[in-house]
């Protein structure tokens, strides 16, 4: 199941970036300054925090293979 989790949490984070590079109308509300970011408000980078988050958890695939294992079928 960690697996499925993770390849959704992967496939969810691309498609809000794609949705949110499609346009330039604000579909989340986001603060003016990185200072003024939240719990309850992202920051204006917020693209780029997922597309750090994209990279790191694709970086990092293969670690699940090592920290559990997947049943013989």
């Amino acid at each position: 199941m960690i697996l499925e989790t993770a390849r959704g949490e992967i496939d969810n984070t691309a498609l809000l970036i794609n949705l949110l590079e499609s346009t330039q109308e604000e579909i989340i509300d986001k603060s003016p300054f990185k200072e003024m970011e939240d719990i309850r408000r992202f920051g204006p980078d917020l693209t780029d925090q997922l597309r750090l988050k994209l990279k790191i958890m694709n970086e990092h695939w293969l670690n699940y293979n090592r920290i559990f294992t997947v049943p013989n079928l």
